[in-house]
Formats: C-alpha cells, structure tokens, sequence
C-alpha cells in the first residue's frame, strides 16, 4: 500500500521497529520471521489494511497483565504494579504510533527525563544532590518534597488526556487510530500457572508500553506548573525533578513547594488524577541543626510526613551531609539480595564460577548503585569492601566444589571480586562523567558540575565533593596521550582506555541502559587491585 494523504500508511523497513519486538505473544508473530523475511515484507504488508479503516482485530488488542510485587511482602493490591505483556503486532503499532507522537507534540521539559533518549535516572540525582551539598555549603536551609500520585497509569482517565492531545495539535486520525489500539484493550492477569478470563478495561493504560507510557508523559505530566530548571538562574532554584510520574521539588522557599503543590492537585485533578499524601514525603535539611523527628507537617491545606532520609529514584537522600546513611543504605540493599540468593544456593548449589558470575552482576550493581553521583571517602570505600568480603564469603559457602578437588574459601578470587568494588566505583564513575560531557554544552549536566556556591560559613565536617572524589580517580588513572576532556568525547576511545588502564574489557557491557541513558557503568566486571590504591 502507497502512501495516502494524511491517513496511509508509509510502509518502511522493517529494521527501524522491529527492535521492539523482543517475543511473539499471542499475536504468534516471531521476531526472528519479521527480520528474516524478504525486502518486500514491509508493514503496509502486514497492518495497511487496518491502518486504512483505523478497527484493529481483538487479537492485535488482546494482552496479559502480570502482577510485580512493589514491596518484599505484599499485602494488598496496592502493593503490586500491573506490567502488561502485548503481542508482537502491538508492539509494531505502537513502536510507529510513537514516532509520530514525537513529532506531533512539543518536546518533553528539561525537568522530564522518562523515555528521553541519553537520559537516565543518574542525571536527576547528580543534580539533586549537588544543589543539595552547595546549598549546604552555603549555609541554606533547602526543603525538598516528594510527590507520589496514586495509580498514574491504571487511573488515568482516557477522554481527558485525547481532549488534551487534541488542544496540543495532534491530528483527529492520529488520534483515533491511537484510540483504537492504545485504549482499547482485552486483558486478563496471570499469576503463577493460573490466569483470568479476559475483560476489557474501562480507563487507564498499559504500564509497560513505550506509546502509553510517553502519552502519559506528555499529557498529565507535562502539563505541570512551569516550575522547571532554571536554565538562566545560576542557583538552580526551585528545581523540578520528574522521572515519569515520580516527582520531586527542592526549594530554598517553603512557600514555593506550597504554590506548587495547590497547584498541581487541581492540574492531576483534570486528567483524573490525584496523590497519596500518605506517601509524600518532606524533607528539611537545615546545617549544623539536629535530625529532625519523623512528624506530619502541614503544606498547602495537606498532611504530608516529615522524614530524616527519603528515596529518589532508588538513592537515599538524607537530612545531612556525610555519606555514612548513604553508604549504609546500599550495602543493606545488597545484603538483602544475598541472603535471597544464600537460600537459593543452599537448596540447589551452583558451581563456583556461576556463583562468582551471579555475585558479579547481580550483587555488585546493588551496592555501587549511585556511587558515581555521590562522593567518596578511603573509611567508605574500605566500609565497601570489607562488606563485599562478607557477602562474596556467605554465596561461597553453599558453592558446589568440583570433583576431587577442595577450594578453601580464603584462595581463589575472593580477594580478587571483593576488591573490584572501589574499581567499580571509579570505572562508573568515570564514565559517567564522559557522558556529562556528551551532553548539551548548555544543559544543565554540564553547569552543575561547576556549580559552586561561594560558602559563606562552614557548618559540620569539611564538604567532600562528588568532583573532588571524580578528580581523585582521574588522577589515580593518570592521563590519557590525548587528555581526558578529549577522550569524554570518544566512547570507544575511553573503553578501551579503560580496558587498558583497568585491566578488565568493559567494551562487552557498552550499550544504551534501558531507561535511555548511554553509559552502562553499573555492570562492570573488575579484577583485583592494589593496596595502595587509596593512598
């Protein structure tokens, strides 16, 4: 089918949407069928016809939803997030539907980094917490509230997000056809071996799929009160964090998180959404003052709870300046997951070599998890290592040994992945800086690095800087031939000389992360280091 007017279908190649295509589903379309097909299998081929009429088949609407504990015991509904699983023809539509809306609609706001290309939950918390530490610094009280709406996907409310799409210019047949596939939906929920009849559902959207996740995105979310980044204020303030639908305002000003709360209850109210004030947390951090005591604290007419820590995209934020509860917090997270799999190993060993892989990707993410946006000091790092001896000690016990031969637990690489922890940290952390780097010259990445408030006192302990600890590890590495400003720019470049440097290829872990940044730091795999690498 040719291209017709405003309403055909272009066709193309396959290429550019099947990398969404990652199962059959009950469409029982294989992936592996659409990529190896012939040139002239092309998606008017498949779809046109529909695409024509804009009435998709029950079967192309047709998905499972599967249940995902939030918490480790859940008690309720409330406690599990519903994914859903869509078919493969779906995932064709809806990868293309996509494509359009990005060119329909007005871009996304800085302050929005949800299923932005180069973007990932890594640049909200670097700014987060270096505003934080400067105000600190500077002696400024900074209160920081954050925000948790109820249900954002499954409660939305379909007729007011199209009236909105609709003021925002996006065609009525884009929209129709976005209707029919997106909105209309036949779902039952799986659980374990068992699942449900189907229902069609009356409101909300399919929390899993790129086109109602970016719908969502730029609908309800979108229309927040314009209190983004300040891109021409030199002390970021107030700032507006959103990832998705987890939101988050830091001010210097209570009263300004007061607007913006009245604000944005009557701007969700619209769209059918509203928010769990008894997950909202606030957080005051006042220099030199004592931790404030867990106590609800009254904002814009609403009760929300005043807290000492809260969680921001899966990083603690506390009331304070050292890194010990931040620290704490990780290898706590990462205990957790070991004493899960410990349970595991000892009703089913595994060779050694599959427990050390297992540690490897799986335990040591857990613990550098935000590390390279947070400073770090020689007692922290040795506090991370000598939990990391523990952990790696405590998989090892119930490793299956090989025949005939005994591996006592102090030889063989216990030394050896412990140590990788700080290497970790400093890999991650150095590449995350080069795509600081690769960013927008005038974003606000590259401006917070070199944000510095000139500190009119010094309450509390000396202010160890994420940059400070980031130009430690540059120094630790030494420089490049061609220095490390121009090796930021080059990807391969830098993981090779990391390969080298390191002695570990991380060219293998160098791809996008899911959530749409470009730099993989997490997943690295270091060998031992020396003893003196912290002098």
């Amino acid at each position: 089918m040719q291209s017709s007017g405003t309403c055909g279908w272009p066709g193309g190649p396959l290429s550019e949407v099947t990398p969404a295509v990652h199962s059959s589903g009950i469409g029982r379309r294989r992936q592996r069928r659409l990529r190896t097909g012939t040139r002239s299998l092309d998606l008017a081929t498949l779809i046109g016809g529909h695409w024509r009429t804009g009435v998709f088949p029950r079967a192309w609407l047709t998905s499972v939803i599967q249940p995902i504990p939030k918490i480790p015991r859940p008690l309720s509904v409330d406690d599990f997030r519903s994914i859903t699983l869509a078919n493969a023809v779906y995932k064709l539509l809806a990868k293309y539907l996509h494509g359009l809306l990005l060119t329909v609609l007005p871009p996304l706001p800085w302050y929005q980094a949800g299923f932005q290309p180069q973007r990932g939950t890594y640049d909200h918390v670097l700014v987060l917490r270096k505003v934080l530490d400067e105000r600190w610094r500077a002696g400024d009280a900074v209160h920081v509230l954050a925000l948790d709406i109820r249900g954002a996907f499954p409660n939305v409310t379909w007729r007011e997000i199209a009236a909105v799409l609709l003021q925002r210019g996006m065609p009525p047949f884009l929209l129709n056809r976005i209707t029919s596939l997106a909105l209309t939906d036949f779902t039952s929920i799986r659980c374990g071996r068992t699942r449900t009849g189907e229902v069609r559902t009356g409101r909300g959207v399919k929390q899993g799929c790129t086109l109602a996740l970016h719908w969502v995105v730029a609908t309800a979310v979108a229309q927040l009160p314009r209190f983004s980044l300040h891109l021409d204020s030199p002390d970021f303030t107030p700032l507006l964090l959103a990832y998705a639908d987890d939101l988050l305002l830091a001010s210097t000003d209570r009263q300004d998180l007061e607007d913006f709360l009245a604000a944005f209850v009557e701007a969700a109210a619209c769209v059918g959404l509203d928010l769990n004030f008894h997950k909202c947390n606030y957080l005051l951090r006042v220099p030199g003052a004592p931790d404030p005591l867990p106590r609800p604290v009254i904002l814009a007419g609403r009760e929300v709870q005043q807290v000492d820590r809260l969680l921001y995209l899966g990083a603690l934020i506390t009331s304070r300046l050292d890194r010990r509860g931040v620290t704490y917090h990780r290898i706590t997270k990462a205990h957790r997951a070991v004493a899960a799999l410990g349970a595991t190993l000892r009703r089913h060993p595994l060779p050694r070599s599959v427990v050390l892989r297992i540690y490897q990707s799986c335990i040591l993410p857990s613990i550098s998890y935000a590390q390279a946006t947070s400073a770090t000091i020689m007692a922290s790092r040795s506090t991370l290592r000598r939990q990391a001896a523990i952990m790696v000690g405590a998989l090892l016990i119930h490793a299956r040994r090989a025949a005939g031969r005994f591996h006592p637990l102090r030889l063989h690489g216990v030394d050896k992945t412990t140590s990788s922890i700080t290497r970790a940290i400093r890999a991650s952390r150095i590449r995350y800086w080069a795509h600081v780097r690769r960013s927008d010259p005038a974003g606000p990445l590259q401006r917070v690095l070199d944000f510095d408030l000139f500190p009119r006192r010094k309450p509390g302990r000396p202010c160890h800087t994420v940059v400070e600890s980031l130009n430690q590890d540059l120094a630790q590495l030494g420089a490049p031939p061609a220095g490390w400003e121009a090796l930021a720019m080059d990807k391969d470049g830098l993981a090779a000389h990391l390969r080298t440097a390191l002695l570990d290829d991380v060219s293998s872990n160098d791809r996008s992360d899911s959530d749409g940044s470009d730099w993989d730091g997490e997943e690295l795999e270091l060998p031992s280091e020396s003893s003196d690498e912290d002098q």
